[in-house]
């Protein structure tokens, strides 16, 4: 079965649901949020979710503006830091990697470079083997990930929540 492109959750949306799970996992006393408020919450979802994954999605949505404090702050961040690296580094380093290769374009005894060094056939041979694996990905067909099954049932209640 093929999922449906917006039956896929966002990154920043699975964040959040995993925030008020871990949430609820450390918390297991009720201390920062209360029992009958989680019990709450999963009671006024709980009819209108047709699968798992919209009783989470619905869950998270309840839960998220009810918390206070530095749960709030918290809930508030998910999403909002970007991970990964800096969007200047690749330009950067590609402009280094080509000063790097004008200012040194006279290596080698002669002040030439030999094609037939070593060194450089294997470098020429694995260039070629990366942007053949890489023309040989963009030609493949991209599946949308597949939904676990618990997403896809109906949520069952087994005791409060």
């Amino acid at each position: 079965m093929e999922p449906h492109r917006s039956r896929v959750p966002e990154p920043e949306e699975i964040r959040r649901c995993l925030f008020v799970r871990a949430l609820e996992e450390t918390d297991g006393a009720g201390e920062r949020w209360t029992l009958p408020e989680r019990s709450a919450a999963t009671k006024a979802v709980l009819a209108g979710a047709e699968t798992g994954l919209e009783f989470v999605r619905a869950r998270t949505a309840v839960v998220g503006p009810k918390l206070k404090g530095p749960l709030a702050t918290g809930f508030a961040s998910v999403g909002k830091t970007r991970g990964g690296l800096p969007s200047w580094l690749g330009p950067a380093v590609a402009a280094g990697a080509f000063a790097v290769g004008w200012f040194t374009h006279d290596l080698g005894s002669e002040g030439k470079v030999s094609l037939l060094a070593f060194p450089l056939l294997g470098l020429i041979l694995w260039n070629l083997a990366v942007v053949g694996a890489a023309l040989l990905s963009l030609k493949r067909k991209r599946k949308l990930p597949e939904l676990p099954g618990w997403m896809l049932s109906k949520p069952a209640v087994t005791g409060d929540a």
